[in-house]
């Protein structure tokens, strides 16, 4: 009785914004998402054929508490064109060549144990959509031989003190890779976070990695700039992740 009218104006508003951009799995997906309005688009079905449908059209998952969740899928998506740049930009990082000797990098040594480990850290941090749940999910996907999405967990150890140090998460379908978190458990004078990141660079670029998604662009992002990353328009993204994962 206490709402204004203007409040009730936004609640709906927001609902039938929210309306207008779920996505089902009865939906032939395609360029036609590109117009969808705003950062996001939602889902109400976790299946796993419709997840993997939604990784391979350039969508995320954050599955949480509610029915319906959302998908980010932002307006300017943050990538690198990975041969369309310089490849020694990322051998030439001087924390990579000075530290690189103290640590050492595995890939997929414990990809649940490890995602539950960075679901912890972020929750420290102040909260985290890495659920039961999602790594259910993304395990089931990565296991299936039917379909083409293998996920990645880049993990850094301490040589010294064989602990994790930093790592690093992403999923690849095809030339496209799409990182999704990441976790630095060491901190130090070493920036053990940045040098997983400039190794994994040039692991992609020599793997033939053509397009490296990292979401939207955030405020420490910007020094990546330097190794070719860039905002592009939704709809260029969409082609060159098609084209990719083709």
């Amino acid at each position: 009785a206490g709402l204004q009218r203007g409040t009730l104006r936004n609640v709906f508003g927001w609902r039938d914004r929210v309306l207008r951009a779920v996505l089902m799995p009865w939906q032939r997906l395609g360029p036609w998402m590109t117009a969808i309005g705003g950062n996001y688009a939602y889902a109400a079905c976790l299946d796993d054929r419709f997840v993997v449908e939604l990784l391979e059209h350039g969508l995320f998952v954050l599955p949480g508490g509610q029915d319906i969740f959302s998908c980010p899928f932002p307006m300017r998506p943050f990538i690198f064109k990975m041969q369309e740049h310089d490849a020694n930009t990322w051998r030439r990082c001087k924390m990579l060549k000075r530290y690189r000797n103290e640590f050492e990098l595995s890939c997929n040594e414990d990809l649940p144990g490890h995602l539950r480990r960075c679901g912890a850290y972020h929750e420290e941090k102040g909260g985290t959509w890495i659920s039961e749940g999602f790594i259910d999910v993304m395990v089931r996907i990565h296991t299936d031989p039917a379909n083409r999405v293998k996920v990645y967990a880049f993990e850094l150890w301490d040589k010294a003190t064989g602990e994790l140090a930093a790592a690093s998460f992403g999923l690849a379908i095809g030339a496209f890779f799409h990182d999704f978190s990441m976790c630095c458990l060491v901190k130090d004078r070493r920036s053990a976070g940045a040098i997983l990141s400039k190794a994994i660079g040039a692991l992609l670029t020599d793997c033939g990695v053509m397009d490296w998604y990292w979401g939207s662009k955030m405020e420490y992002m910007k020094e990546y700039e330097a190794h070719g990353a860039r905002e592009v328009p939704r709809a260029e993204y969409y082609e060159r992740l098609r084209r990719g994962i083709r």
